[in-house]
C-alpha cells in the first residue's frame, strides 16, 4: 500500500475542507534560537506566516503577505502536528533525532482540538470541544516518552473509522484537522499489522 501522499498530508491542517501548510520554513530553521523563524516576524521579514487551523488558505496568504493590517494575532510557538511526529519518532527509537530537536520542541505549545462528541469528527466545524495544549517536558525521560508514544489511545476515534483504518487515510485527506496522535497511531498500527 503506497501511503506517501497520506504521509505528506501529515503537515496539512484545515477546516471546512480547507487545507494549508502548518509548518513551512521561512528565513530560518524552526528549531534554532530564533523561535519566531518561519513566522513572518520583524526579525525575519518575508518569512511565511504559520497560521492555525481556524484560518482559510486565503486568509493565511493574506496574513503571510501583510494584507491583513487589522489582524495582529501572532502564530509563534505552537503546533498542531508536532506531537504526532514526536510520537512517531519515539516509537521508532529515534532518540538521537529527537535529542537534536528537543530544545526547540520544548519551546512549542503542542495543541490538539478534541471534539466534544464523536459525531463531530464528521462535521466541517465542531461547535463544542476542548483545545488541549501542553509543552514537552524539559528534561524528558526517554522511557517515559517511549511509553506515552506507545500507549496513545485510539478509543476517542469514532468506531466507523477505527474499524476501517485504510479508509482513515482518505478521511484524513478531507478532514486533515483530525490528523492527531491517535489517528496517526491507528494508521501506523494497521500498516504494522497490529
Amino acid at each position: 500500500m503506497d501511503i506517501s501522499r497520506a504521509v505528506n498530508a501529515a503537515l496539512l491542517w484545515g477546516s471546512k475542507a480547507r487545507v494549508w501548510p502548518e509548518v513551512e520554513l521561512g528565513a530560518g530553521h524552526p528549531f534554532d534560537d530564533h523561535h519566531d523563524a518561519g513566522t513572518g516576524s520583524a526579525a525575519h521579514p518575508g518569512a511565511c506566516v504559520v497560521s492555525n487551523p481556524y484560518y482559510s488558505p486565503e486568509a493565511s496568504l493574506r496574513l503571510s503577505y501583510g494584507l491583513e493590517a487589522l489582524n495582529d494575532e501572532q502564530f509563534t510557538r505552537f503546533s498542531y502536528c508536532i506531537q504526532l511526529l514526536i510520537d512517531f519518532l519515539a516509537r521508532r527509537w529515534r532518540r538521537s533525532a529527537l535529542r537534536s530537536l528537543w530544545f526547540g520542541l520544548t519551546r512549542l505549545s503542542l495543541v490538539e482540538f478534541v471534539p466534544a462528541f464523536p459525531a463531530d469528527w464528521f462535521r466541517w466545524e465542531s461547535p463544542e470541544g476542548v483545545l488541549a495544549s501542553h509543552f514537552p517536558g524539559e528534561p524528558q525521560s526517554w522511557e517515559s516518552l517511549r511509553n506515552s508514544a506507545g500507549s496513545v489511545s485510539v478509543e476517542g476515534i469514532p468506531a466507523a473509522i477505527r474499524g476501517r483504518p485504510a479508509f482513515a487515510i482518505w478521511f484524513l485527506l478531507v478532514y486533515p484537522r483530525q490528523f492527531t496522535p491517535a489517528s496517526a497511531k491507528l494508521i501506523e498500527d494497521a500498516l504494522n499489522g497490529v
